[in-house]
């Protein structure tokens, strides 16, 4: 049930400004929902088809539907952007946090009311645009796309967000809808097993070819030279093709004009060689120099550290040696005991020496003195 609804947050989270460089999506000529600035707004987004829950969670779900998705907006400096009482948008550079909110499913031709639903959603944050006339005051443009309803894939349209944000306030500006049918994915992810994260990787692949159309555009008012994919003059140009009609599945087009050379196998075996070099020898390298010199360095301190110690605190507990003349009175004591035991030896030994043998004359004894 969540899973659709994580896949989406971590699309919100790589969908969040990274380039200095880019240029916030117009809005399209849609017409306003609201005009003039509100800290709350109460949205009810139109799901025609769509699959329905049932007003118990008992209920065996519904396709073809047509419901309302009930979302209430609010703006505060404090708590944010937050869509039915949980955060969306926490601050002006903060990721969206990972805490899927929850929505009401209200059936159009009787009324009813799902349980809270778990949204599966797209979060796209383009740059903040600062307008020189109100310095205290910042556009934060956003984009909000709900894929999913615990799980079950949903068509439904983008709602575009623009809200204000002063030292003390944050309001919502405008609220407007993108149609489904020009949102990414549209036409391409079509009825697919996995439609939400085809989605998802859509919104992606359009987030990034707005990045490099915004880096070129970029590059071009500074003058920069517009080199190709290796530097000649016709690169790829200004125009990229709408993601729907490239398909997710399809490789970019190669924009060269003519093939300038095949590279051979000599060439993919340099690639080869040097991308081994870069990315494993070297940095390989450089840690085990690194884990040396960290050793010497190590072993240098301690024994630094050894020779301070026996210097300063040492000496006091050092034992005194024995002076020469205690050595030698030693050496004499046991050259007197060695001397000793030599001459006691040398007198049983000569005891036994100087002692006759005896014999007996065992046949002129008795029998019982034999015995």
């Amino acid at each position: 049930m969540h899973h659709f609804s994580s896949a989406a947050l971590v699309a919100g989270l790589l969908l969040a400004p990274v380039s200095s460089f880019l240029i916030p999506p117009p809005v399209p000529d849609s017409p306003p929902h609201t005009f003039g600035l509100s800290s709350s707004i109460i949205s009810e987004l139109d799901c025609f088809s769509c699959p329905f829950a049932g007003t118990d969670a008992s209920e065996a779900w519904q396709d073809n539907v047509d419901s309302k998705i009930y979302l209430q907006f609010d703006a505060s400096v404090a708590g944010g952007l937050t869509v039915n009482g949980l955060p969306l948008v926490s601050s002006l550079f903060d990721a969206p946090l990972p805490f899927p909110p929850t929505a009401l499913q209200v059936r159009t031709s009787d009324g009813a009311v799902t349980r809270p639903l778990d949204l599966g959603f797209i979060l796209v944050r383009s740059e903040p645009v600062f307008d020189p006339d109100t310095p205290d005051q910042v556009l934060l443009p956003i984009q909000f796309t709900i894929i999913a309803l615990d799980g079950k894939p949903v068509k439904v349209d983008t709602i575009a967000i623009d809200l204000i944000k002063t030292r003390d306030r944050l309001v919502i500006a405008r609220l407007v809808y993108i149609p489904f049918e020009t949102t990414p994915g549209a036409r391409t992810c079509g009825d697919a097993s996995g439609w939400s994260l085809c989605r998802a990787k859509a919104f992606i692949s359009s987030r990034l070819q707005q990045m490099a159309a915004a880096a070129r555009h970029h590059g071009s008012r500074l003058g920069l030279p517009r080199g190709g994919c290796h530097g000649r003059k016709h690169g790829a140009p200004d125009t990229i093709a709408p993601l729907d009609e490239q398909g997710l599945l399809q490789p970019p087009p190669h924009r060269h004009r003519k093939h300038h050379h095949h590279h051979g196998r000599l060439h993919r075996f340099g690639k080869l060689v040097h991308h081994a070099m870069r990315y494993f020898f070297i940095p390989a390298t450089l840690g085990i120099i690194g884990g040396l010199v960290a050793s010497a360095v190590g072993m240098l301190i301690a024994q630094f550290v050894l020779y301070l110690w026996q210097a300063f605190f040492r000496p006091s507990t050092r034992l005194e040696e024995p002076s020469e003349a205690q050595v030698l009175a030693v050496d004499e004591e046991k050259m007197h005991l060695m001397e000793e035991e030599k001459m006691e030896e040398d007198g049983k030994a000569s005891q036994y020496h100087d002692e006759p043998p005896r014999y007996k004359d065992v046949e002129s004894l008795t029998p019982e003195a034999k015995n």
